[in-house]
């Protein structure tokens, strides 16, 4: 894991010179081409070393070989075979093409990450020593397994290590024209399209790991403080709070969830709601709770909107309890301050005074701050 070599504590000295295994993603990345050799370094050619002596005129292979074709064909007529009939002997040798030069080589630096730390690793790949094309590891998202050497940075920067590549294990390419984080810039709004790589951008992994860190501390300090984690039901037939929106939990078609047009659905969905809510007034006051016949659940169902009617059960027999989960409210305002779905703390404390609720309150505002 990177997290292992980049968050060291003795800024990875200890890690030059080992051979490592890493794996990861690319999130951003460099090329850079070499300069080709100059023509005045490369050694001379023979006909460079040698030139032909003044008035002669300089013959190629080619020529001087066919000009030797009649005496190759008394040779092969000595011997009772025809020229006719052997395919070995042309007239003419026909020129070998000539090869394109290859490309000149050139250094990749990739900044990889496997989601184990918050810094990336530099891995530097030399073309001349792992022939790999520029198309297959520059791409954004790009992931590969790749053995090399850790050493010091070569250049100076905020890298204070590096993995020379030796060896490529694994590369998992991607479409650099539809692959989304390939972009500059991409909208926070937009990142809804793409569950599945958007964890990969920095601001949902810093919350990722803030959140993290905020659920850890949270059970930490309850735990300390001799607290009962008690798991609440999500899915519930009780109303905690009696004021509140609540989304409706239900397998009936009549509620929209069967087919038909938009308009079908809602007609129909209106129709059961009236029919509910006069059934409902009916029984006010018996005690009994109002039927939903072919539903799943029997009678009608809510995603929680509180657990402290369950919490207070459970204070009175075990004590000091809290519960830490979703809870939803489906109230619709104009403001982006409101969700429908969060995470709230809720505790509950039996036997005690307002002295130690207040000592509990002071505890966790010390946490927090810190």
């Amino acid at each position: 894991m990177l997290k292992t070599i980049l968050e060291r504590g003795d800024d990875q000295i200890g890690l030059f010179g080992k051979t490592v295994v890493v794996g990861g993603w690319v999130k951003s990345s460099k090329e850079v081409k070499r300069e080709p050799v100059a023509a005045a370094l490369k050694p001379p050619t023979a006909a460079e070393a040698f030139p032909p002596s003044p008035g002669r005129k300089e013959l190629s292979c080619v020529e001087v070989v066919q000009s030797r074709i009649p005496f190759f064909k008394k040779i092969i007529r000595v011997f009772g075979v025809s020229s006719d009939s052997y395919p070995g002997v042309r007239e003419k040798f026909e020129p070998v093409p000539k090869q394109p030069p290859p490309p000149p080589p050139s250094k990749f630096f990739l900044q990889i990450n496997d989601g184990s730390s918050i810094s990336s690793l530099m891995v530097v790949i030399d073309s001349a020593v792992v022939p790999v094309s520029a198309g297959h590891v520059l791409p954004t998202g790009t992931c590969i397994l790749a053995q090399g050497v850790l050493e010091k940075p070569s250049s100076h920067g905020k890298q204070t290590i590096e993995l020379k590549v030796e060896k490529i294990l694994h590369i998992g390419t991607v479409e650099p024209d539809t692959y989304p984080l390939s972009r500059k810039r991409l909208p926070l709004d937009s990142l809804r399209d793409y569950p599945h790589i958007r964890p990969r951008t920095t601001t949902v992994a810093s919350i990722t790991r803030i959140r993290d860190t905020l659920d850890f501390a949270a059970h930490t300090f309850f735990h300390n403080h001799g607290f009962l984690h008690v798991q609440v039901p999500i899915i519930t037939t009780i109303d905690s709070e009696g004021f509140s929106e609540k989304f409706q939990v239900t397998t009936s078609k009549k509620w929209g969830l069967g087919s038909g047009s938009d308009a079908d659905v809602r007609h129909e969905t209106v129709k059961a709601e009236q029919h509910i809510e006069a059934r409902d007034k009916s029984k006010l006051g018996t005690g009994v709770k109002p039927e939903v016949k072919e539903d799943f659940f029997g009678r009608q169902s809510y995603l929680s909107v509180s657990g402290r009617l369950h919490l207070e059960s459970y204070a009175c027999a075990l004590g000091n309890v809290y519960s830490f989960g979703p809870r939803f409210r489906a109230e619709k305002t104009g403001s982006i301050k409101q969700v429908a779905e969060m995470w709230v703390v809720e505790v509950e404390i039996a036997f005690s005074q307002l002295e130690v609720i207040l000592r509990y309150l002071l505890s966790s505002c010390i946490i927090c701050k810190t």
